[in-house]
Formats: C-alpha cells, structure tokens, sequence
C-alpha cells in the first residue's frame, strides 16, 4: 500500500515537473556575467563555464552552463549546442518565474539551481545538465544529456552512438534485477546516459525510485566494456 505522504510527494513533483515543461507569456534571457574557462589542448575544444546568479523577493537562482567552442575550426555544429543549452536555462527561469508570480499560489521562496558535469568515454564528451529546484519545501531534480564528439562534432540523438534497440532492452531488465524488490516502474526515457572511459552509465532522477522517505535504492547502474561492446556502434 502506497502512504498517503507518498502520494502528496508524487503529486507534488508532478507540479513541479511542470515548470520544466510548461510555458509562460512572459519570457527574459538570462544575463551571464561570469566566465571560467579551461582548454583541452589534445581535442582543440575550449569548454567555457558561464554563471548568472539572481535573487529576488519570489526566488533566487545560481546557474552554471558550458560553453564550447572548437580552437581549430568554425563549429556552426557547436553554435546550435550552446544555443540549445542556454535556450533550456532560459526555460526553465522563465516557467519557474511565472509559478511563483501567480497570486493564487501560496508559495515560499523558491531556489533554482543549474549546473553540469562532463564525463569522457568512446571518444564522446558527455555533458549532463542538473536543474533543481525547491518550492514549499519540496525539492526536484531533473538531468539533460548532451554528447559531443572528440571532434567538435554535436550528436543530436544517442542512437548515433549505440543501437538503441537492441541496447535499452537489455539494459532494462538488469536494472530490473538490480532494484528488485522494488517494483516501481520506471522508463529509460527518464534517464541520462553518458559514457565514462569504457562503461556506459544511467542515471535516473532521485524521484524516481525514492518516492518513499523511507526507502532508498540506488539511481545510477554502470555497465562494463564486456556487458556493452556489442552495442556501441
């Protein structure tokens, strides 16, 4: 039997899970005044770090996305990446602004938090973005994934990478057999997939399958070089 706490949780990150995917009227682009870079010499990519912070009397939010640009050759490929990642930020400001302007919603301060981590393996960067954001109490974290190759070049699909057919069935039913005796569905769609030297790695968000405070299972499940060589394209 489902507590009754968990189902108030569910339905509360169901509305949450609105403002990354909802929409408003009003929409602002996010001014980024901080810069880090560092430069991987071996690749002729530049990874550049960029942080907006603001705080306001409704919410606050610290964000930090890559940007990437190729040192050898103009990357039209790469313009599209950074754009697509900036234009996600901007989103999720922008729908999580309108949320909390709405007068018929009694909320405390909300707090958005934005930031990446990069994994290397097959000759692919892996960037995963993390977004949280907490409201009345109630935190929620969604990843986004974005391959590039050593290249330069953007992959738009992970099915240019593994065959996806054949690779996500296999790939459910281990995670199956790893999180038994729980028996919460779950789809790899609401997973990220990166590559980290000759693993394959998938890590679903938190909420998945710790609906429970007081149950945990594991969110991340690797897979060696042997379980996936066949797959890898």
């Amino acid at each position: 039997m489902i507590k009754s706490s968990t189902i108030q949780k569910v339905f509360m990150l169901i509305s949450l899970s609105v403002v990354f995917i909802g929409c408003t009227k009003k929409t602002t682009k996010i001014n980024f005044n901080d810069i880090d870079t560092s430069y991987n010499e071996k690749d002729g990519l530049i990874i550049e770090s960029i942080v907006a912070k603001e705080e306001s009397e409704s919410f606050t939010y610290k964000i930090r996305i890559p940007k990437i640009v190729n040192s050898r050759t103009e990357n039209n490929n790469l313009k599209e990446f950074n754009d697509e990642i900036r234009d996600y930020a901007d989103s999720i400001v922008n729908n999580l602004n309108g949320l909390v302007q709405n007068p018929k919603k009694d909320l405390k301060k909300a707090i958005l938090n934005i930031d990446y981590e990069i994994y290397h393996g097959y000759n692919i960067y892996t960037l995963i973005i993390t977004a949280t954001q907490e409201i009345n109490d109630t935190s929620i974290t969604n990843y986004r994934s974005y391959y590039i190759r050593d290249n330069g070049n953007y992959i738009y699909n992970i099915e240019e990478i593994i065959k996806v057919e054949e690779a996500f069935p296999y790939f459910t039913q281990r995670i199956k057999e790893k999180t038994q005796p729980n028996k919460l569905l779950f789809d790899l769609q609401q997973a990220v997939i990166y590559f980290e030297n000759k693993r394959v790695v998938i890590k679903f968000p938190p909420y998945v399958f710790n609906l429970d405070d007081t149950e945990y299972t594991e969110n991340i499940f690797e897979f060696n070089e042997e379980e996936v060589k066949k797959y890898i394209k």
